[in-house]
């Protein structure tokens, strides 16, 4: 979920451009500057020179990350580089295309990928809540191999409007034009025990998953909200949508978020990152105001196939099975919902099971509802979420 909030443009782009005149800039104070907020965003670079080249600058051997892991540019060229207020700015940049090894014999192979107004705080200043901040990003593919094939590919990725004014609302937007996954290539740590599940797949007609992704972001720091919206598709399958707001998102948390998700990242042992996580992040997001959320699920066969697949295991026709999860709904969520709620579930289930075209659950909570108090009632009195959530359920509705 983090992740959802930040990279919508708030782990990069909380800082204002000033329109102040433009000043020649030193080419070592910028690749100084550069490395050192990078460094705090976690990255390992090393730039070998740093020269100026009219109102460029060129940056020489560039190394990225450690060890075996570590991979390099021969040069990356900064183009129009000025001072502006207390920023460098750079008009632009264009990583060259490359490959970088993985773990477990994976590659990822990127192509060349294109940033837009680049921005330094020259000095450190507390009071700036991401002194390092990027306008736009551009990338034509990007894709994951085993010595087996292309596990993964992504294409036409894309973000834009992340620049942040503390005077005016930020509208950030993302998308992945395509993506095609390889369901039956073996990948991850894991590779063995899925086996049966990549069978799964094959069996529903899903050997490869293909479809597109996209999303958007605003924030009113004059007001604390902040609303998100993402959608995926899943071709000959369904897609799957999710809106919401949050309050009392003001620029103070978010500098305080912005500061435990750094200290997160540092982390490298994954039991100790949860553990910083829960600690250190989880306080802070429950804060947060929720005013409303929304999942809608839109199918595109993805149902029946389930269901067709289920029914044959279990010797019994799509019809019946269809009816008796209908059924089955109500009296599973009796003990934790109100009879009425119960209900309303399973007639809506049975209305998409008899012609899957759409699913959709909100919630719009009780004002002043923070995600921690809702945390804290899914561990200590779940039976209460529904009075608080305000959830509704409805099937095959506009």
């Amino acid at each position: 979920m983090r992740h959802i909030l930040l990279t919508a443009g708030l782990s990069l782009a909380f800082a204002p451009v000033l329109a102040l005149p433009a000043w020649a800039v030193d080419a070592q104070a910028v690749s100084d500057r550069l490395v050192e907020l990078l460094d705090e965003e976690g990255f390992d670079v090393e730039i070998g020179s740093a020269t100026e080249d009219g109102d460029d600058v060129v940056l020489g051997d560039v190394r990225f990350g450690e060890g075996d892991k570590q991979f390099s540019y021969d040069e990356i060229r900064l183009e129009n580089v000025s001072e502006q207020g207390d920023y460098f700015l750079i008009e632009r940049t264009e990583l060259p295309a490359k490959t970088v090894d993985m773990d477990d014999n994976a590659k990822m192979d990127l192509s060349s990928i294109s940033l837009e107004k680049l921005q330094l705080l020259r000095q450190d200043d507390p009071e700036h809540i991401t002194p390092l901040q990027l306008d736009a990003f551009q990338m034509e593919r990007m894709s994951i191999s085993v010595p087996a094939g292309e596990f993964l590919v992504l294409e036409d990725l894309a973000g834009a409007g992340m620049t942040y004014d503390p005077e005016k609302p930020m509208e950030a937007t993302g998308s992945v034009g395509s993506f095609v996954l390889d369901t039956q290539i073996p990948f991850g740590p894991n590779k063995d025990e899925s086996a049966a599940m990549r069978k799964q797949l094959a069996d529903l007609g899903y050997s490869t998953i293909k479809g597109r992704g996209e999303g958007s972001g605003r924030y009113d720091p004059q007001s604390g909200v902040m609303s998100f919206a993402q959608r995926m598709e899943f071709t000959d399958a369904a897609s799957l949508q999710f809106e919401g707001e949050v309050s009392a998102a003001t620029p103070e948390l978010m500098r305080e978020l912005q500061k435990a998700d750094r200290k997160v990242s540092r982390i490298d042992d994954i039991e100790k990152q949860n553990k910083a996580m829960i600690e250190d992040l989880a306080p802070l997001y429950g804060q947060l105001v929720l005013e409303t959320f929304s999942l809608r699920l839109e199918d595109a066969s993805l149902t029946n196939k389930l269901i067709g697949i289920a029914a044959e295991r279990q010797n019994a026709a799509p019809e019946q099975l269809k009816l008796q999860m209908a059924m089955m709904a109500p009296a599973l969520l009796a003990s934790y919902v109100p009879a009425e709620l119960a209900q309303k579930v399973g007639e809506a289930l049975q209305t998409y099971l008899n012609d899957p075209q759409s699913l959709s659950i909100t919630i719009e909570p009780k004002d002043g509802t923070t995600i921690g108090q809702i945390s804290d009632m899914v561990r200590s009195n779940p039976k209460e979420l529904p009075a608080v959530l305000n959830p509704d359920i409805t099937a095959n509705q506009d």
